[in-house]
């Protein structure tokens, strides 16, 4: 898991990149919207952050 987090970590860097409009964080599975924005260092109601979070099909809620 630890490559994993490495590279979710480097995509969160590169899609923050010289974006000033609005930041991205990748929700980690188990966590929730208010841990990812704390871990990365943003107020849990941070209106310029995206939360992305990845789901498998069998985990979808309908």
């Amino acid at each position: 898991m630890q490559a994993i987090e490495k590279r979710v970590a480097a995509l969160e860097a590169k899609a923050n990149e010289g974006n000033s409009s609005f930041k991205l964080v990748m929700v980690a599975h188990g966590e929730t919207h208010d841990q990812a924005m704390t871990r990365e260092g943003f107020a849990p109601d941070a209106a310029d952050v995206l939360c992305v979070v990845f789901v498998s099909p069998t985990d979808a809620r309908l």
